[in-house]
Parts: structure tokens; C-alpha cells; sequence
């Protein structure tokens, strides 16, 4: 497998969150074998909560797509209805709605990606005209535009007010995977070039819309066909993940503009879909089958451990992760018949939790489910 790096100059990526935390970085990057793992033999699930997202005329939620969790708000990105964010406090009580939609001053045509600085400043990105939009602590009528003259399907903010930009694509082909750009000085850098080069990525079916995963103070970046995950401020992989399942370029060349055939293949790595670090330790969610696998990296104990989500009965069958606080992982479910079937069926519910089930219907927002892992 042919994987090229480029990361060429040191970024320091500390959003201030809140709910987020500042444990000590490993010594050493994280490297580990995972077709050697088994999964644990214990249930690594300390305690799992349910929090329901207040319904009103202006937080009905179409899908939830990505949660940054700061300053003790959850930011939803709800890319099919609202095309937009929301924001609700840790109690899951609605605080506000953005979704400046449009072709006037301040709007945008065709979000992508957000993000959340640590004054509360949300920042949309609009693929359409190039540019990211930056709402004063959500206020829509408060805005900056940043013209970054890039096509990007996901960013991220740095402290010191630059951009990552994950995919960067031009005429219909990936042209960097991360770039930084720095709206000061206007200039742009390459930081990882496509691992494929001679496949286009753009004909491949993602199963995750953003590689550019926040958790707490941190930014973590999955170079995607390849085993790394990045801090894009070091300039070697801060996590490595081999297999022997990994595609080949020779693969993924069949497998371009063949969506059905990508989702029924089992035998490689489609992939990472999530790296976060909680005040615990570490936890990655890899897909070759047709649920993930958890990785989960502690910090303290018997080094990486594999376990399985898909037989908790609390996640009503949700396995995508969303996002995480500074300890738990962000699970998401929207009501249907089968997942108020599945809560119907469960047992050694608390009083609290039998009433939020009790009240779910079709009229409902999601609830995000929190799930705690062993110390």
C-alpha cells in the first residue's frame, strides 16, 4: 500500500471546551496490530444515559449528522432539515437555531461542515461559493465571510484562527486530502496528499461525512485507505492501525462509482470512522463489516482493548458515533417503530428513563444516548 505524507509545518490545534480536558499526550505514538486483537472478554460500558433534545417550533431535528459538545452546549449539525446547527444545553433544553439559508448577505447555498471556537462563535462552511461563514456566538445577523477559493467537504478550526480543509477537490477529483489555509496572509498549504493518487476518491461511497473529528481540546484527522489518524499539528501519525485489509489502489479502482458493492464488502477496511479522546483514553471506531468495530486505547491498564456495541441493548441498535464529551461517546437514535420497540424491551430501567421512553413518539427530536466506559 502506497500512503504519502506531507505534512510539512506544526500547527497547535486547542479548541477550549469546556466539557473538554487536557490529559497528557502518549509518549509515544499509538501503534498496534488490529487482526490480532480478540474482543474483550469484559464489558468495557460503565453506565449508559439518555438524554432527550427538547422539541419546539424552531429545534425539530431532521438527522443529526455531527456533535461538537463545548462549554457545555451540544452543537447539532442537522445537514437535511435545517441545514444548519443547533444548539441545546447539557440538560438537553433547545437554546438556539442557525440556518442562514439563502442567497443574500450573511446566507449561505451549500453547507458542508461546521465548526465551534471557545467564545461560542459557530463557523459554516458554504462549498458552493468557497467560503466560510462566521456567526457571532450564533447570531446570524453578526457574521464574517472568509473566502478560502477552495471546494472542501469538511474543515476544522485551529487556535490560532487558520483552517484545516479535509478534501479538498477541484473538476470533480481530490486534489489534497488536508490543507491548511490561513485567511490572513490568503495563503494555502498542503499538509496530506491523497494515499491513492491514481484512484478517484470521489467515486467511492464515504460511510462517515467528516474525517476531522473533535474531541475536547483536540483535532484528530483520518487519512483515509491508509492505517494513520493524525494530529495535523505533529508531522508523523499519532495513531497507526495495522491490517492486512486494506485496499489496494488495484481495489479501489473497481471499486469506483459501485456504491452497492462497496457496502456489501466485508473482507477490507471501508473505514475510520471515528478517533476521539476522552478523559479515559482513546477510542476508534474502524467499519468492514456491516457494523464498526471499537477500539479503545486506555490510559492507564492492559493496552488496547476490541469490543463490541452492536450487542448493547441500551443503543437500540445505534452504533455510529456522533461525537463525544470529555467522557462519554455521543450515540444518537431518532424515534422509530422498531427503536421504541427495542426500549419497550428493556429492563432495570430508572423511573426517569421509563418516562423519557414513555413520552417518545413520531413527533419526537432525537435523544442522544451517553455512553461511559471503565475507568
Amino acid at each position: 500500500m502506497k500512503t504519502i505524507h506531507t505534512i510539512s509545518i506544526a500547527l497547535f490545534i486547542s479548541l477550549l471546551f469546556s466539557c473538554g480536558h487536557s490529559p497528557q499526550e502518549p509518549a509515544s505514538p499509538l501503534t498496534c496490530d488490529i487482526d490480532s486483537i480478540s474482543r474483550a472478554a469484559e464489558a468495557l460500558v460503565d453506565s449508559i444515559r439518555y438524554l432527550p433534545l427538547e422539541l419546539t417550533d424552531s429545534s425539530l431535528i431532521g438527522s443529526i449528522d455531527k456533535i461538537i459538545c463545548l462549554n457545555d452546549k451540544f452543537y447539532i449539525y442537522d445537514q437535511s432539515f435545517h441545514k444548519g446547527v443547533l444548539t441545546f444545553d447539557k440538560s438537553g433544553h433547545f437554546l438556539q437555531a442557525l440556518h442562514p439559508l439563502g442567497q443574500g448577505p450573511g446566507e449561505y447555498l451549500h453547507p458542508v461542515d461546521f465548526d465551534v471556537d471557545s467564545e461560542g462563535n459557530i463557523y459554516i462552511a458554504d462549498n458552493e461559493r468557497q467560503r466560510i461563514l462566521k456567526y457571532e456566538k450564533g447570531n446570524p445577523k453578526a457574521y464574517e465571510e472568509i473566502a478560502t477559493g477552495r471546494y472542501f467537504l469538511n474543515f476544522a478550526l485551529t487556535e490560532e484562527g487558520n483552517f484545516l480543509l479535509g478534501d479538498v477537490y477541484d473538476q470533480g477529483r481530490l486534489a489534497d486530502k488536508l490543507a491548511v489555509y490561513n485567511p490572513r496572509t490568503q495563503t494555502y498549504e498542503t499538509l496530506l496528499q491523497p494515499a491513492q493518487p491514481e484512484v478517484n476518491e470521489m467515486k467511492i461511497l464515504k460511510t462517515v461525512s467528516h474525517y476531522l473529528f473533535k474531541s475536547g481540546r483536540k483535532t484528530y484527522y483520518y487519512h483515509r485507505f491508509t492505517p494513520h489518524v493524525y494530529q495535523p499539528e505533529r508531522k508523523e501519525p499519532f495513531a497507526t492501525f495495522l491490517s492486512s485489509r486494506y485496499y489496494t489502489a488495484e481495489s479501489l479502482k473497481e471499486l469506483e462509482g459501485k456504491s452497492a458493492a462497496f457496502l456489501t464488502d466485508t473482507k477490507h477496511i471501508k473505514d475510520i470512522n471515528g478517533f476521539y479522546e476522552i478523559s479515559q483514553g482513546y477510542v476508534c471506531s474502524i467499519l468492514s463489516s456491516y457494523l464498526p468495530d471499537f477500539y479503545y486505547i486506555p490510559r492507564k491498564g492492559n493496552g488496547i482493548q476490541r469490543f463490541g456495541l452492536e450487542r448493547e441493548k441500551r443503543l437500540l441498535g445505534n452504533v455510529m458515533l456522533k461525537g463525544v464529551t470529555d467522557r462519554a461517546l455521543i450515540f444518537t437514535a431518532s424515534y422509530t417503530d422498531a427503536n421504541a420497540q427495542k426500549a419497550a424491551g428493556l429492563t432495570g430501567l430508572s423511573a426517569d428513563e421509563r418516562k423519557i421512553f414513555s413520552q417518545w413518539n413520531a413527533d419526537s427530536n432525537p435523544i442522544l444516548i451517553l455512553v461511559y466506559l471503565k475507568p
